[in-house]
């Protein structure tokens, strides 16, 4: 939580009056779904799973065993063997040629939406709400398909927002709450997260200073220019509170 821009801790009471809770979002949105697994019986909270896989024996041996340039015929060799005793009734064990043919698949269709969206793309600024993790994101998963990496220039929202923007948290989510940027907004649903992003995009260009004419001008005033100072309260939990 340090290390993020957009998040501020709070030190309070477990036992606090139900606006709070409202005002957080735990009243409406908040739970630990259970998951079970049919092959156990054991129960693993939803938000923990990837944790617990990663963490396996199985996935553990998996990963050892696939380090480096390997190919299917490790897999198939890992899968026959030490994945068998470690995890035989996980459905990558029992039908390791299935999982082959799955995988394959996707690679093939990633691969051609990969070259529509550098087409798309072209030479244009990529423009993100934290930028760095979907630009990482999106250029190794080309290189993973054989494409050239990406290139283009980048520009982040929740910079150019802190910059122009006066907010106690620039969370997307939060941000699209204060405003109003996308009345029929999903949180993480893609095409939602576009189209708050684009409105949010919108808003900070309009309280930039009329010195900054040019995209390199507006990259470099995301980088250097200085934060604004957020306010001390959350007006969300006041306006709760009143």
């Amino acid at each position: 939580m340090r290390e993020r821009s957009d998040m501020v801790g709070l030190d309070a009471a477990i036992l606090m009056h139900p606006k709070v809770w409202e005002a957080s979002g735990h009243l409406k949105s908040f739970a630990d779904p259970f998951v079970k697994c049919p092959a156990c019986g054991n129960f693993f909270r939803s938000d923990r799973i990837w944790d617990e896989i990663l963490n396996s024996p199985w996935c553990s041996s998996l990963k050892e065993g696939m380090k480096g340039e390997k190919g299917a015929s490790c897999y198939l060799h890992w899968a026959k063997n030490e994945g068998k005793k470690l995890a035989q009734n996980l459905s990558l064990v029992k039908e390791p040629e299935i999982t082959l043919s799955f995988l394959g698949d996707r690679v093939e269709k990633f691969g051609e939406t990969g070259i529509d969206f550098k087409t798309f793309l072209g030479d244009a600024v990529f423009v993100a709400h934290d930028v760095k993790f979907d630009y990482k994101f999106i250029s190794l998963s080309m290189q993973k398909v054989g494409l050239a990496p990406l290139l283009n220039r980048s520009l982040c929202s929740l910079s150019l927002a802190e910059r122009t923007i006066e907010s106690y948290r620039y969370a997307l989510s939060y941000l699209n709450e204060i405003f109003s940027l996308n009345p029929s907004a999903t949180h993480h649903r893609a095409m939602s997260d576009v189209l708050t992003t684009y409105e949010l995009f919108k808003l900070s260009l309009s309280n930039l200073d009329e010195n900054i004419i040019t995209v390199e001008d507006l990259i470099q005033f995301t980088k250097e220019a200085k934060r604004l100072k957020r306010p001390k309260f959350d007006p969300l939990l006041e306006e709760a509170q009143g």
